[in-house]
Parts: structure tokens; C-alpha cells; sequence
């Protein structure tokens, strides 16, 4: 009897086999692809729904309104205004304010113009974190608008584009009675602003893009 229950604890206590290599292989790859997934899942999924507007929620805290899909400002084959072909590459990672003028500016331009120009001023200290380009249609860049740029909108960029290329690049999204546009720091038009909008506006929108990425 006593021999009977010393083979019973000593069955208890029998290991199973060990796993194979093969076994311990593919459970670390597994775990390896589920790591792999939980990183990068959100990161492409946010990606695709900056670029696309897919998913976008429709109550967000911005002022302006949402480009969708963002579309890259350095797709645009601009030029300096020399007539050089521009080298974006050049361009330092600034948020930015983009007015385009394709027709000769009037009551909407100048507002466009005044508003970023006085909204960037009230940046203070965080004036220099943000840049202003101005986006002209090559057939209306003449020595008038030059002077009137030199003189009210200084510390600008500006370049030239045809303006049929300007339409057919915003051709695909949403953007409507656009005065003027917000760019991120890599380069992406990704919210637009109509006339309704005021400086105050854009002022909110533009800190809290700065405090999101305050690294740059």
C-alpha cells in the first residue's frame, strides 16, 4: 500500500515534455507581430485619415476647416520670383500661413493678407516658430502687386504657380471659398479658412498646432 502511494506522488510530479525550438520560434513571432501591430495600428491609422479625411470627426476643436485630404504644397512646380524653379528642401519645418492670390486681389485678398499678417505679429516670442508664404498666379505677378507685398506684407515668401495647376491640385478636396490656408511643419495644407473666419480664430488654431508640436 505504501509503495502504491509513493508511485502516485512521485506520478504527480511528472514534468511535461519540454517545448521544441520550433514551438518557442513561432510563439516569439507571434508575440513579435502582436507588439508590432499594437505600435504601429494607430499610427497608420491616423496617418490614413489625415490624408484621406476617412473617419474624420466632424465636431473637432478646430476654428478653420479641415482640408480632406491634406494635400503637399511641394507637389506644386512653383518658382521664385526670378523664375527659378523653387527647392522646397530649403525651406525650414515652420507651420505656416499660405494666402494664394489666382485672381487680382480684392476685398478677400487683402483681408487675407491683413488678418495672417496681424495674427502672426500677435505670436510674440513664437512669432519666428511660424512662416507666411504668399502663392501667386504667374500671369498676374507684376512690379504693382511686387511693391504692394514689399511694403504691407514684409517677412513673406512669395511664389509663383499657374493657377490652373493651383485648381487642379485642390481639385479632389474640399477646400471652397478659401481666402487663405494653414500649413504643418512638413509641408502638408491641411485646414482652410473662408472669410467668415476671424483672426481669433486662426490665433487659437495656430497656438495649439505650436503647443502640439513644440519640439519644433
Amino acid at each position: 500500500m505504501k509503495c502504491r502511494d509513493e508511485v502516485t506522488v512521485s506520478n504527480d510530479h511528472v514534468s511535461s515534455p519540454a517545448p521544441s525550438d520550433q514551438t518557442l520560434q513561432q510563439k516569439s513571432n507571434r508575440n513579435g507581430y502582436l507588439m508590432l501591430a499594437v505600435i504601429l495600428g494607430p499610427m497608420i491609422a491616423a496617418y490614413l485619415v489625415f490624408k484621406t479625411g476617412l473617419g474624420m470627426p466632424t465636431g473637432t476643436i478646430n476654428k478653420g476647416e479641415l482640408l480632406t485630404p491634406a494635400k503637399l504644397l511641394f507637389e506644386l512646380n512653383a518658382t521664385d520670383v526670378d523664375g527659378n524653379a523653387v527647392n522646397w528642401d530649403q525651406f525650414e519645418a515652420h507651420w505656416r500661413f499660405l494666402v494664394p492670390i489666382m485672381s487680382p486681389c480684392e476685398a478677400d485678398c487683402e483681408q487675407a493678407l491683413y488678418l495672417t499678417r496681424q495674427v502672426h505679429k500677435r505670436l510674440n516670442e513664437k512669432y519666428p516658430k511660424v512662416a507666411r508664404w504668399v502663392l501667386v498666379d504667374r500671369a498676374l505677378w507684376n512690379p504693382a502687386l511686387a511693391q504692394t507685398l514689399a511694403n504691407e506684407y514684409q517677412d513673406s515668401e512669395t511664389l509663383l504657380v499657374d493657377a490652373a495647376e493651383w485648381h487642379q491640385w485642390l481639385a479632389q478636396t474640399n477646400s471652397r471659398d478659401a481666402i487663405y490656408y494653414m500649413v504643418d511643419n512638413q509641408g502638408f495644407a491641411m485646414m482652410f479658412y473662408q472669410r467668415q473666419h476671424s483672426g481669433n480664430d486662426l490665433l487659437a488654431d495656430i497656438k495649439r498646432m505650436l503647443k502640439l508640436t513644440r519640439e519644433h
